[in-house]
């Protein structure tokens, strides 16, 4: 056994209105991608809306840095805004940083 043991810590530093600001841009091309998709489906475009509604109250969360309870909100939501809202933290921040982040930052 050694004396000393060196360990690495890392420490994640998040812009987290500029994440919101970029999660959000995605947000709204995929609302005006889908309300293009759905323009003759009304319920398919209300379930869209609401779904863009989901995810924005997530950035609002996500501005105000409270990773927790924007983590909470995007597993409360349906299965595919929730796979929507993962896939665009990770298009923002890089798979491993993303898990560093829901790992560490409470």
């Amino acid at each position: 056994m050694a004396l000393v043991t060196m360990r690495e810590t890392k420490t994640a530093i998040v812009d987290w209105t500029e994440l919101a600001l970029a999660v959000e841009r995605r947000l709204m091309a995929k609302l005006q991608q889908d309300l293009l998709n759905w323009d003759d489906d009304l319920s398919m475009r209300e379930m869209s809306v609401a779904d863009a509604a989901d995810g924005m109250a997530v950035c609002v969360l996500l501005e105000q840095g409270r990773w927790r309870e924007a983590e909470k909100k995007i597993w409360d939501m349906d299965t595919a805004p929730r796979d929507y809202i993962w896939e665009h933290l990770e298009a923002e921040l890089g798979v491993d940083e993303l898990e560093f982040i829901r790992q560490h930052n409470g």
